[in-house]
């Protein structure tokens, strides 16, 4: 007797794949749509997104100064090693927080319009990277100050801000519809992001915790940021770890989002 359900599943993982590849193909649309959303947030603004990045900027001298002397660490390490941090927890916690909200938010065109979801997840992933992009510029002027030796794992910058960028995109499918169906749940990520930040080492150094590595190892958040630091400041010796760590956290969340999406797509324009 035949599997029915199985083939069902099967059509729907098809019309998944079919929403993801449509989505990608369609960068016109969620391209332009994600500098949009920037320009109308700044709309008859002097600075427009450079008002993030100066006060990230404050955000960073002002925490850079102080932990400095309260964690006994040379300012010039330090502040290279907190900007890079604060910037990436910046994109990640964004991402994630708006993307509770990504197919609420977009409730009338998902009703009225055969846009693919997965459309509305990369737009708002790449109008976060848009941000990302301006503080990277506390980045470079922390750099110029406290010039740190760079070779040639600079270069891999740019595929660690794919990865963060392609987590983003997962976790945004996955959240996306899991807060439709919970609308709870928003709430709680944003009370788990806040803690995440402490638990993370965003202005802390790992070696702090001496014995007790493990709490960061188990972290994923900490080879998301670490894949960022580690081409800039982190030097060689641990580039492998962190890439092939955030390269499996990668493959372990497209694949189980991958299901859930499949499994739950076609149910989002009823829970809205």
């Amino acid at each position: 007797m035949a599997d029915y359900s199985s083939i069902g599943f099967g059509r729907r993982l098809r019309a998944a794949l079919l929403d993801i590849a449509q989505s990608l193909a369609a960068v016109h649309f969620w391209g332009f749509l994600g500098w949009h959303d920037i320009r109308q947030r700044y709309r008859r603004s002097t600075l427009g997104p450079m008002w993030i990045t100066a006060s990230t900027g404050i955000m960073v001298a002002a925490i850079g100064m102080l932990y400095s002397q309260i964690l006994h660490a040379e300012i010039s390490q330090y502040l290279p090693y907190l900007a890079i941090g604060l910037v990436t927890w910046g994109l990640i916690s964004t991402t994630i927080n708006e993307s509770c909200m990504v197919f609420i938010g977009a409730e009338a065109g998902i009703k009225s319009n055969s846009i693919p979801l997965t459309a509305h997840v990369l737009r708002l992933v790449w109008r976060n990277v848009i941000v990302f992009g301006h503080n990277l510029v506390i980045v470079a002027v922390v750099l110029m100050i406290f010039p740190n030796k760079v070779g040639w794992e600079i270069f891999l910058v740019l595929p660690a801000i794919a990865l963060v960028a392609l987590n983003g995109v997962w976790m945004g499918l996955f959240l996306g519809v899991l807060c439709t169906r919970f609308r709870d749940i928003p709430q709680i990520v944003i009370n788990v992001m806040q803690v995440a930040f402490y638990l993370t080492p965003v202005i802390w150094h790992p070696d702090a915790l001496k014995g007790r590595h493990w709490a960061v190892d188990l972290n994923p958040f900490y080879y998301l940021l670490e894949t960022m630091r580690a081409p800039i400041i982190g030097g060689s010796q641990q580039l492998a770890h962190v890439f092939g760590m955030t390269a499996l956290i990668t493959l372990a969340g497209i694949s189980v989002t991958l299901l859930f999406f499949a499994r739950f797509r076609s149910r989002v324009a009823y829970w809205l």
